[in-house]
């Protein structure tokens, strides 16, 4: 019996581990869009906001010399669901600014780099993380952070 146990907290353990030390993709910043190349680093923030109209997304960045970037991604239902479009100058597709631009997959890692080095509990950049990548640690934030939730309503 113990040592089942202990077979099943290891395997928890390693699992866990895994899930948080997942990798993320590089890239090529001489590939990703100009607009984005730009920015001086380090970001002042980041805010994600993701739409009720399917899943679009739209993210603020704000860099160190206070230059102010808004993109849109809008959700997509061709392939799946999907981001193929990039839109800069707004945070929605819809919204007066917003001019579609070339969306290489260069780009789409660095927003993805982007969104994770600077997520925070108080916008949506966990779901739009889920959103581009999928990719385990996503899912296990999530679920780390519903058990945080539920945890403290617990002890109210």
């Amino acid at each position: 019996m113990l040592k089942k146990l202990l077979i099943s907290i290891s395997l928890l353990v390693i699992v866990v581990a895994a899930l948080v030390l997942w990798p993320t993709a590089g890239y090529d910043i001489t590939q990703v869009h100009p607009s984005l190349r730009e920015l001086a680093t380090p970001y002042q923030s980041v805010n994600t906001g993701y739409y009720l109209d399917g899943g679009s997304i739209g993210i603020t960045i704000i860099d160190r010399d206070a230059r102010r970037l808004e993109l849109a991604l809008p959700v997509s239902s061709e392939r799946g669901r999907s981001y193929p479009k990039l839109f800069i100058g707004a945070t929605h597709s819809s919204k007066t600014g917003a001019v579609e631009v070339a969306f290489s997959e260069d780009s789409r890692r660095m927003l993805i780099s982007v969104i994770e080095h600077h997520r925070t509990s108080t916008d949506s950049s966990e779901i739009a993380l889920v959103s581009l990548r999928g990719s385990p640690c996503d899912y296990a934030h999530i679920c780390g952070h519903a058990a945080v939730s539920f945890c403290q309503r617990l002890t109210r």
